[in-house]
């Protein structure tokens, strides 16, 4: 084989980049004198790979091609041929041996760390398994399309007390668990929280019939373009922690039992104690002195018992209305009233206790017909409690006297009832404990009360379905408003529910 057989075979390997070679080397074959060798252009990878190889052979082809044609030497011709063609053919074989060297030395670097990546995600998912597996807390893991559990840990099976495989076929089947009372605004939230973090707490039923508190917190996962893709839920028994907490409110209630019932004591000994030291003596006196008083005296003397036992008759009766009221045992029994007379008889008599120094103005401002004053639905008797205990107040704590106002505000919705007076007034501090049973101001001092008047008012407002409100500002006076809605059905209700009750 000449050279130019050679060449003219290798150029034909190259293909396309040597085309032009191949083509001038077959012409010399033919014995061609004027043969022109084009330069390679690097159009491939294969031309860029061997170019500094082929630039030689090129030179060296020209120099003796031209020197051998020009001496018409041929077997000259050959031997250059074969000589250059022999060195860069060994260039060429060492040029692609050092690139297949380092091509390789690259690829058993990337096998390497692509194995050693493979090890370290191996150990990373089973420190995450070893994880899940022993914490006390259910570990959700699930896809955010989907909705399917990529991985659910054991632990579910022992608080919900369900197989994980019933939850990897039915990812929603958990739901079935969680107590009817609490289902729907478990669903709510997570509907609502879709993209967003969210916790709650709620009840499960086991299959045995046993009720567990649970705590669920789910957040999303982000994958690099910033999509979710992941979602995560971390779940725990709280029943313990609930119990616990229960057990504490309930310490805390007994405490503040016993303690009211202290203050009560410590209150009712000091208002029975006064008007039975002065029941006691006028009857003493009456005994013994009998025949020197005269009629009025002793007239006096049996009023005064009266009063004083009126007065503790009204301690009993507002002790028994709150116990009555707190035990859910207090009636709600409307009526039609008549509002205006029911209020002008009131103030003639409480004006007729408060004496000259008092004056209990009433306005009425009220907007309905005749005809509809049959449809004022209220319990006159919870009614006379509210005004009863807020105009004596209003009294009470005046001691300087002055005017009490009383306004009487209707319209075809509502019933409005606003008492003010000009009195100590109540600090800012204590308006929070206002309506507590047993509570009194801190600058009372020896005005006799048993902080039970406002509880009662309180309670006989809510059965009506209203609200009462206090402003007040200290040696200015105190307003009290009480709105009553004008409502036959929410009457009727509270009448039922109170029927069922008893």
């Amino acid at each position: 084989m000449t050279i130019f057989q050679f060449l003219h075979g290798l150029a034909t390997k190259l293909n396309n980049p040597l085309h032009n070679l191949k083509t001038r080397l077959g012409l010399a074959i033919e014995g061609k004198k004027q043969v022109k060798i084009p330069q390679l252009q690097a159009q491939d990878e294969i031309a860029n790979f061997s170019k500094y190889n082929f630039a030689e052979v090129r030179s060296v082809i020209v120099r003796n091609c031209a020197l051998a044609l020009k001496r018409n030497y041929k077997p000259l011709l050959r031997y250059e041929f074969m000589k250059c063609s022999t060195k860069s053919v060994d260039l060429l074989i060492s040029s692609l041996t050092q690139d297949l060297k380092a091509s390789h030395a690259q690829l058993q670097l990337e096998i390497t760390s692509k194995l050693m990546a493979q090890e370290m995600l191996r150990q990373s998912e089973e420190k995450f398994r070893l994880l899940a597996q022993n914490i006390q807390e259910v570990f959700w893991l699930q896809d955010f399309k989907s909705s399917e559990i990529i991985y659910i840990s054991p632990v579910y099976e022992q608080i919900w007390q369900r197989s994980c495989e019933s939850l990897y076929s039915n990812p929603n089947s958990w739901l079935e668990a969680v107590h009817p009372e609490d289902r729907k605004r478990v669903v709510t939230n997570i509907q609502q929280n879709i993209y967003s973090s969210y916790h709650h707490e709620y009840r499960i039923k086991q299959p045995g019939g046993s009720v567990r508190w649970i705590w669920d917190s789910s957040f999303p996962v982000y994958n690099n373009c910033g999509e979710i893709y992941r979602r995560v839920r971390i779940t725990q028994d709280i029943t313990e922690r609930k119990q616990a907490e229960e057990t504490r409110l309930a310490l805390e209630k007994e405490r503040e039992i016993n303690q009211l019932k202290s203050e009560f004591i410590i209150i009712a000994s000091h208002e029975f104690r006064t008007p039975l030291t002065t029941i006691l003596l006028s009857c003493d006196f009456l005994k013994n002195s009998s025949e020197q008083l005269s009629y009025e005296k002793k007239e006096r003397y049996l009023n005064k018992i009266k009063s004083n036992v009126k007065y503790l008759n009204e301690i009993l009766e507002d002790v028994l209305i709150v116990s009555t009221s707190e035990a859910g045992k207090l009636k709600f029994e409307p009526t039609p009233i008549d509002l205006s007379s029911f209020c002008l008889d009131l103030i003639e008599q409480l004006q007729m206790s408060a004496g000259e120094k008092y004056h209990l103005n009433f306005v009425e401002q009220c907007d309905y017909s005749s005809q509809r004053k049959e449809f004022l639905w209220l319990d006159e008797k919870l009614l006379r409690h509210i005004l009863t205990n807020l105009l004596s107040n209003a009294i009470k704590y005046s001691p300087q006297g002055g005017t009490i106002q009383f306004q009487l505000i209707c319209d075809q919705k509502s019933v409005i009832f606003r008492i003010q007076d000009e009195g100590i007034g109540i600090p800012e501090k204590d308006l929070p404990k206002l309506f507590t049973s047993f509570f009194r101001s801190c600058n009372t001092g020896n005005i006799p009360g048993t902080g039970l008047g406002l509880t009662i008012v309180k309670n006989a407002v809510e059965l009506h379905g209203g609200q009462i409100t206090v402003e007040s500002q200290l040696d200015v006076g105190t307003i009290f408003t009480v709105i009553l809605p004008l409502n036959n059905k929410f009457a009727v209700e509270k009448t039922i529910i109170n029927m069922k009750t008893n």
